[in-house]
């Protein structure tokens, strides 16, 4: 990655994901620490670690969408079928009691 990129990078959630996102700040304190020619210590867990922490909200976020469409479906089949009742007790297919 070179400095103009992220420089001029759109940090804003939906234009980069989180991945990117870590990997930027991970580089803007490397430079943080050129710059100022000192030894700050930031800590920070191992790569690994990183890349399941930064993962974990997008596949939460993926259930969530999985359930969501399951949940649209399933409105969508129930309308269908009180459209479907409605019809038979209007033409007389069903009796109310």
């Amino acid at each position: 990655m070179t400095e103009s990129f992220i420089n001029n990078a759109d940090l804003h959630p939906d234009k980069m994901d989180n991945a990117m996102m870590g990997t930027i700040f991970e580089i803007i304190i490397r430079k943080s620490k050129e710059m100022t020619n000192t030894n700050i210590f930031v800590p920070l867990p191992p790569t690994g670690e990183i890349e399941l922490i930064i993962r974990y909200p997008d596949k939460k976020c993926a259930e969530i969408d999985g359930l969501k469409a399951k949940l649209v479906k399933k409105r969508e089949t129930l309308k269908e079928l009180r459209q479907a009742i409605i019809s038979e007790v209007v033409t007389g297919k069903r009796k109310v009691v």
